[in-house]
């Protein structure tokens, strides 16, 4: 899965834009993303309450 993920950004991201733009205009939801995998990983969390904290932190923050 990370293979893939991989080449799907290198084939996206860097080709059309650069590495360094294409790095520096997601990196909000590489932190996202990267947040919720340890969260997830780590942790005996329920995906459902990461659901829920992430739409509450949305309203808020938004």
């Amino acid at each position: 899965m990370l293979w893939k993920l991989f080449y799907v950004f290198s084939r996206v991201a860097l080709f059309s834009r650069g590495g360094g733009p294409a790095l520096t205009a997601g990196s909000d939801k590489i932190l996202i993303v990267v947040a919720a995998f340890a969260m997830l990983t780590l942790t005996m969390l329920n995906p459902v309450w990461l659901v829920v904290g992430a739409a509450v932190f949305g309203l808020v923050v938004y």
